[in-house]
């Protein structure tokens, strides 16, 4: 939503419990206007931000994700980024993706 008059209209209609909103903004906002693959993808970054043992380099975690997607030189960070809106975001500082807040 890019208006304030959506916003405010949209919190005074918020589901009761903070899980089901993350569940209709992800499949509202990140699956719903994206592919088979686009879909695949996004599966992959919260699969591996959710279970990898230890954060990685962003370099690392695009082919990690890619694996079974994507040749690897065509997915980036900025991909990665734009695919997930602000559920992830990008650490400039130590080169690694995490997710946006500790609720998502």
């Amino acid at each position: 939503m890019k208006l304030d008059q959506d916003v405010r209209a949209r919190l005074g209609r918020l589901p009761p419990k903070l899980e089901q909103l993350y569940l209709e903004a992800y499949e509202n906002n990140l699956l719903k206007y994206l592919g088979e693959v686009g879909q695949s993808i996004i599966s992959n970054i919260m699969k591996w931000l959710l279970c990898a043992q230890r954060q990685m380099k962003s370099s690392e975690f695009c082919t990690a994700v890619a694996m079974y997607t994507v040749p690897t030189e065509e997915l980036t960070k900025e991909h990665v980024l734009d695919l997930c809106h602000n559920f992830v975001v990008f650490d400039n500082g130590s080169d690694v993706f995490r997710f946006a807040h500790l609720s998502v």
